[in-house]
């Protein structure tokens, strides 16, 4: 699920607006906002400007747990305190997934988050912004609720275009992440990432039987089965390396080179077969 649940989400507009108004008492932002009502039925650019004037003085938020204006609960205003691990920036949405939007960080130290909406997936609000596809950068302010990150309800597109090293650059970021389990899924208490993934189990010795067994084909009736053969020992070659201790990349690179040229000839001789 990419948003909170209702009840959840119920919870976090209702808090958030509580702050809203306090953030409106305290500087004058929006003159004469009186409770939170009044600030959830303003415009998303008025909105705007109360995030901002909030932003702009995070100590409000300290503040607001000390006054308690609106006489939230315990555990709503523990919700209020951790607001103040938010993470505010510009961020490329490289992909949707079931759970979550994948937002990477655009500048300095690459960070992949896994966002939620709050009444309304990412994908759709980003799809009503920018509906010519997924490729977007947008600014936004990322907030930790019980457990979760969501954005603040606010996020504007940016116009910036991407080409396809940009892209690319993005998704090995995220591929990245999640291959060494460092997907930002919360935070509450700083940075968590998911559980490490199981342990693969050792795959070398069955693989070294398949290099074996393979190593012993020898001559066969066509060109087409000589190719097979040579792409299958080639393959067989390369998931080996991959499974060695400080993998040769450059082993990699060739041994995936060769199992190219034997691919290639397999489709030579698939052509040529036909052609008989």
């Amino acid at each position: 699920m990419t948003t909170l649940s209702p009840t959840e989400a119920e919870a976090f507009l209702r808090i958030w607006s509580t702050v809203d108004s306090y953030v409106c008492r305290r500087t004058g932002v929006l003159p004469g906002i009186e409770g939170p009502e009044q600030v959830r039925r303003r415009p998303p650019e008025d909105l705007a400007k109360v995030r901002e004037a909030l932003w702009s003085s995070p100590h409000l938020l300290d503040d607001f747990v000390r006054d308690n204006p609106f006489s939230l609960s315990p555990s709503e205003l523990e919700d209020v305190r951790r607001f103040r691990h938010s993470v505010r920036g510009k961020f490329f949405v490289e992909r949707h997934l079931k759970d979550y939007s994948v937002f990477v960080t655009t500048s300095g130290e690459q960070k992949v988050f896994a966002v939620r909406g709050i009444t309304d997936p990412p994908e759709e609000v980003l799809g009503r912004l920018q509906p010519l596809g997924l490729a977007v950068m947008v600014e936004a302010v990322l907030l930790p609720f019980r457990g979760r990150i969501v954005w603040d309800g606010l996020v504007g597109v940016l116009p910036v275009s991407f080409g396809p090293g940009i892209r690319r650059r993005f998704r090995d970021a995220y591929l990245g992440a999640k291959e060494r389990a460092k997907i930002v899924v919360s935070l509450d208490d700083g940075p968590r990432s998911p559980p490490p993934r199981p342990e693969a189990p050792n795959w070398r010795q069955a693989v070294g039987e398949i290099v074996h067994a393979a190593g012993a084909l020898g001559r066969t009736d066509t060109a087409l089965q000589a190719a097979a053969f040579r792409l299958l020992k080639q393959s067989a070659h390369l998931a080996q390396a991959s499974l060695q201790d400080g993998v040769n990349l450059d082993e990699i690179i060739a041994g995936a080179r060769k199992a190219q040229r034997a691919l290639d000839q397999i489709s030579d001789a698939a052509r040529r077969a036909q052609g008989e």
